[in-house]
């Protein structure tokens, strides 16, 4: 009977560099996945840097993802909406805003956005009202209160 020797070094030898290699591909996997959230993060805050440098006066800008990507910035007495690359695309006093009208409208007929923050975003032509919970999305104009988008998860 012929018995098989197994050399006890190269099998740790070969399962080392199996582990090797599959951790050489997680970080590839890693790095591949997490590279384009990085960069995506590094344009958003050159447009925000961009906003902030042209209008010393915005303390808070906002991204918002609807038809397209707007920031939204804020001062003392405007909101002031800007496209994906910082050019500016409308102002809204914000004594022109109504969030009480907003307010009523969610309790009439969106009772489940009722008790969302009611924010102030672009829609697909106008600044608008945007109000978020989850997967749920309504999308009021500005001037007319009308419904310019609705979803709902499942819907």
């Amino acid at each position: 009977m012929n018995r098989k020797k197994y050399n006890i070094k190269s099998i740790m030898l070969t399962v080392f560099l199996i582990l090797l290699l599959i951790g050489i591909l997680y970080s590839f996997i890693g790095i591949f996945i997490s590279g384009g959230v990085i960069k995506d993060r590094e344009e958003q805050n050159t447009v925000v840097e961009k906003i902030e440098n042209k209008n010393k006066k915005v303390k808070k800008v906002t991204r918002h993802v609807f038809k397209y990507i707007t920031y939204t910035g804020e001062t003392t007495s405007e909101y002031i909406f800007y496209d994906e690359n910082g050019k500016r695309l409308a102002v809204r006093s914000k004594k022109e805003t109504d969030f009480d009208k907003v307010k009523s409208i969610l309790n009439e007929k969106y009772p489940n956005l009722a008790d969302q923050k009611i924010k102030v975003g672009y829609g697909k032509k106008n600044p608008a009202y945007i109000i978020e919970k989850g997967h749920e999305l309504l999308v009021l104009d500005f001037e007319t209160l009308k419904e310019v988008f609705y979803m709902k998860e499942g819907k």
